[in-house]
């Protein structure tokens, strides 16, 4: 492998949460503290205009446990 394809093969991709600037660890425990919160923020990162099944178009999701 050469040396480019191999930094390519195993750069990993940057997200949106990982690479905020200016948000220092009390601001991120207000914003992200609880599960509530956190799974909140993922979910509108996830779908920003709300959930839309893929198959049926349904947009009332349900959520799964462990």
């Amino acid at each position: 492998m050469e040396p480019t394809e191999y930094r390519r093969f195993f750069i990993m991709p940057k997200n949106a949460i990982q690479f905020q600037k200016g948000l220092g660890l009390h601001e991120f425990l207000e914003k992200y503290g609880t599960d509530a919160q956190c799974a909140k923020a993922l979910y509108q990162l996830r779908w920003p205009t709300g959930y839309v099944c893929p198959e049926c178009g349904n947009i009332t999701g349900c959520k799964l446990k462990n």
